[in-house]
């Protein structure tokens, strides 16, 4: 589903921050060695490098899914304007754009978990049957 690729692509998000964090902590931590030991093998300094190459990949694949993400976004907020109920509208927002659990739209909108899944079902039900809406999957965002 659709509003499904913002939770998708949210979580890639934060593993690759994660691994970008972990190359760039790797890459200091060798070059701190380099520097203590004075010695360059050609294995310790291709270590480095190889570390600040993931560095970048992961500075520009983040980029890329970050814009990926305002563009899903943008267009969520658009469809989900279109809707005529607010607690429907509101689920949906909650959930997919301001990236809420269920746990916490159901505190939020005071309503059970059962209730807010219904509520979620109808939603992305009405999406599906606006005129010209057409089901995107990430591949042919």
């Amino acid at each position: 589903m659709y509003f499904e690729n913002i939770i998708k692509i949210r979580t890639e998000i934060i593993y690759k921050e994660k691994l970008k964090e972990m190359a760039f902590t790797n890459s200091t931590k060798k070059t701190r060695l380099l520097r203590q030991t004075r010695v360059q093998t050609s294995n310790r300094q291709g270590s480095h490098e190889n570390e600040m190459v993931k560095y970048a990949q992961l500075s520009i694949d983040l980029d890329k899914l970050e814009k990926e993400l305002e563009d899903y976004l943008a267009q969520s907020n658009y469809l989900i304007g279109l809707l005529d109920n607010y607690k429907h509208s509101e689920v949906l927002k909650l959930r997919y754009i301001d990236g809420y659990k269920w746990d916490g739209i159901a505190d939020q909108m005071d309503y059970s978990i059962r209730q807010i899944h219904n509520f979620h079902r109808i939603a992305l039900r009405k999406i599906e049957n606006l005129e010209g809406f057409k089901k995107k999957g990430r591949a042919n965002h």
